[in-house]
This record gives C-alpha cells, sequence and structure tokens, in this order.
C-alpha cells in the first residue's frame, strides 16, 4: 500500500510539473485526470508535499522562472508567461515573495556574481 501511494505521489508531481506553463493549470482538472476526488488529491498532496496544490505550483514556477532567467536571455514576461502566469505584476510579486528580489534584481545579481567569481578565478595564484 505505502509503494503504491508513493508512486501515485510521483505521478501527481510528474503531471503538475509537466503542466507548469499551462496556466489554466488546476486541481480539479488533474484530480479527474487522477480519478481522485478533488478534495482526496488536495489532502494527498498537502500530506505528501507538505504544502497546498497552489502552493507546490507557485513553488515550482518560480524555480523553473530562475532557471530560464539564468540560462536565457529571454524577457522577464516571457519567463512568466512560459511558466504558466500570464499577469507580469503578479510574476513580479510572486517572485519577490519567495526569492526576495525581483526578476530584474535576480538576473543582473546572478550576472555580476558569475562575472565577480570568474574575475576572481582569474587571479588565483598557480
Amino acid at each position: 500500500m505505502k509503494t503504491s501511494l508513493l508512486q501515485g505521489t510521483l505521478h501527481f508531481e510528474k503531471l503538475i510539473l509537466e503542466r507548469l506553463s499551462n496556466p489554466n493549470l488546476a486541481l480539479g482538472e488533474l484530480a479527474k485526470q487522477l480519478g481522485f476526488s478533488t478534495n482526496y488529491l488536495s489532502l494527498l498532496i498537502k500530506k505528501e508535499l507538505g504544502m497546498s496544490f497552489q502552493e507546490y505550483v507557485t513553488q515550482q514556477r518560480i524555480q523553473r522562472a530562475k532557471r530560464l532567467l539564468l540560462s536565457t536571455d529571454m524577457k522577464i514576461y516571457e519567463v512568466a508567461l512560459s511558466v504558466g502566469i500570464e499577469d507580469m505584476n503578479y510574476f513580479s510579486y510572486r517572485f519577490k515573495s519567495i526569492v526576495g528580489v525581483s526578476p530584474k534584481s535576480f538576473r543582473s545579481g546572478a550576472k555580476k556574481y558569475e562575472k565577480n567569481s570568474l574575475l576572481q578565478q582569474d587571479y588565483l595564484p598557480i
């Protein structure tokens, strides 16, 4: 029983991650696909992941946005859209509330850190 619950957990996590870019990602639709009631899936997600469905989705979207900000030259609104957040103001608000800085500051701060890190490596004694 424990193994099937673990497999179910991995399955719903995978489904969520596959659908992060969909701005209409909803618990009800996911529950329907898995054959669970919305309430049961909500409780299962909270128990297995330690947070609500919406908190998990938001956290994963922001993590993906951080990777995109660091690894691409996409504009910030393009990053927001690609992680399923259509409202740029909401994206910036949620990003800052989770990461502590705005998406623009995060990207420029990471570039400064990378540049400083490379400069320091150039001056390391051999």
